[in-house]
């Protein structure tokens, strides 16, 4: 009985999964009340209103094809707009240069003129030379200055030409923007129209919508149920089997019945007892007769033989217990006895020191607080505790 300071409540996943399993029927209705709850909500759920809006987005993208048309017409117009000032303003330019140039061409044909007098005025020789060479220079320059006048003015037809064209393309734009203008107008029109006389569909609901819902329903069911039985396990304050009171207290155990009733004779369960190692052909009186034996090889401090049967079981499983020990242990050398739980029986409590003592408790019924308490008392007491049944 020193171990019970030391044991640490360990989880056995094997247990657990065994536990969890042989609740089967409560996982099955589990699936099958999940199952229907969520297939059932799915399928009766009203789904949200459909419209039929093909012919309204295919109005919609007209329109904006329409405005990038519009809009690239508009850009186009601006920069036309301002090639044209640019040229009028080259014209412009190009008209005070065509003046200029206009100047020195009547300056220089009047010199022409001039020198050409001079040739008739009685010129020496020398000086009709001169007077040669400069009216042929000048006249060279006269040719220079037509022929330059000529590009200017080619240039200024050139740029009235485009201005020309400029201004027809953007008289073009512009009429195609009134177009596309009165076009948008038409699809919006068109929008609004189909907008009001839009009906909303009443879509139904599918049946893999249905059928995956259920799905989820059913898994969500079976684990809301395990998280519920892992719960139930792990914080339960019953006494899960044998290993609870060897393991935490040290004790001998003298044997274990195995509850092997009617009510679990299912494929499942059986399954279930041979993971779990336990043994289906079990003989209650064979069992005793195994503990009797137990009993008989142990040490017995007290010369007399005298045994006490308690725990935490209700006083009439303690009487059972004692009376299968009585069948199978010899009367003449074993007084046996049945006493309720000695942490509230003073009476016996006074004469406990007198017997050894067969501890009796039962899988999912003994409270492990209760136990601990009764442990308390007999190790206080110390008195020898020849082995544990657990029923």
């Amino acid at each position: 009985m020193n171990n019970t300071a030391e044991y640490e409540n360990e989880i056995n996943l094997k247990k657990l999964c065994i536990y969890i399993l042989r609740k089967w029927k409560v996982l099955l209705i589990a699936f099958v009340v999940g199952a229907l709850l969520l297939g059932l909500l799915k399928a009766f759920s009203s789904p949200e209103p459909v419209t039929d809006t093909a012919l309204v987005e295919a109005n919609q993208t007209k329109i904006t094809e329409y405005q990038t048309a519009l809009s690239t017409n508009k850009s186009t117009i601006s920069s036309n707009k301002n090639q044209i000032n640019i040229n009028e303003a080259a014209i412009e330019d190009q008209n005070q240069t065509l003046k200029d140039l206009q100047d020195v061409l009547d300056t220089h044909e009047q010199m022409l003129d001039e020198l050409e007098a001079m040739q008739d005025a009685g010129l020496t020789n020398d000086e009709q030379v001169v007077v040669l060479d400069r009216a042929a220079e000048m006249t060279g320059r006269i040719y220079d200055l037509n022929a330059e006048i000529a590009d200017v003015r080619e240039s200024i037809t050139n740029y009235e030409s485009q201005i020309e064209t400029l201004q027809q393309d953007n008289e073009n734009l512009e009429a195609a923007n009134k177009t596309l203008t009165a076009n948008i107008e038409s699809q919006q029109t068109e929008i609004d129209r189909l907008t009001a006389e839009m009906e909303p569909k009443q879509m139904s609901v599918s049946i893999v919508d249905i059928v995956t819902y259920t799905i989820i329903g059913a898994l969500l069911g079976i684990i809301l149920v395990c998280i519920w039985l892992c719960i139930e396990y792990i914080f339960s304050k019953k006494l899960k089997d044998e290993q609870d009171l060897a393991e935490r207290y040290g004790f001998y155990i003298l044997g274990v019945f195995n509850d092997i009733n009617t009510k679990q004779q299912d494929l499942i369960n059986r399954l279930l007892d041979k993971w779990a190692g336990i043994r289906r052909d079990q003989n209650t009186e064979d069992e005793y007769r195994l503990i009797a034996a137990k009993i008989q090889m142990s040490e017995n401090k007290q010369p007399t033989h005298r045994l006490m049967v308690t725990g935490t079981l209700p006083f009439e499983t303690l009487q059972e217990v004692e009376a299968k020990l009585k069948s199978f242990l010899p009367t003449e050398q074993y007084e046996i006895h049945a006493a309720e739980n000695l942490t509230y029986n003073s009476d016996v409590l006074t004469q406990i020191k007198q017997y050894e003592i067969v501890l009796a408790e039962k899988k999912n019924i003994s409270d492990v607080r209760e136990v601990e308490k009764l442990v308390e008392v007999l190790k206080v007491s110390e008195v020898h505790v020849v082995g544990a049944i657990v029923l």
